[in-house]
């Protein structure tokens, strides 16, 4: 078995991954030309996490932001299955102290970023799976 340390290792480091490939590919909000749209930094994530992966730190970092609406609920409800016990026990704990402790970088992405990614993940997942 996992244990939290380790689980929240994984997480964090995957969370680090996921911030670089949006520094490298996600544009500054007054570039409107260059950049990749949420299909391809879903399409990115994937490749390089795997969709169980990917899921499951985008899991944390909703839960971690649940305030935050800008979150839609139908994609928290998508990624809740992939949220580890564990975390959810630490979360409940001392959330914010925890979490930024652990995962460091929370707020380099902005939600809406983090939202969009959700949504373009969900579709290329079922459009993956279907093709299986």
């Amino acid at each position: 078995m996992i244990t939290t340390r380790e689980e929240w290792t994984r997480i964090s480091d995957n969370w680090e991954r996921i911030v670089e490939v949006f520094n490298a590919k996600v544009p500054d909000s007054n570039d409107t030309k260059n950049g990749a749209t949420p299909d391809d930094v879903a399409r990115h994530l994937t490749e390089l996490l795997g969709f169980d992966t990917l899921k499951e730190t985008l899991a944390v970092v909703c839960e971690a932001k649940k305030h935050d609406g800008r979150i839609y609920n139908e994609n928290r409800t998508y990624l809740r299955p992939s949220l580890p016990s564990s975390v959810v026990s630490d979360l409940a704990e001392d959330e914010m102290v925890i979490v930024k402790a652990r995962l460091g970088h929370l707020d380099d992405i902005h939600p809406t970023h983090i939202n969009q990614t959700i949504s373009a993940l969900k579709k290329f997942e079922e459009i993956t799976r279907s093709i299986r």
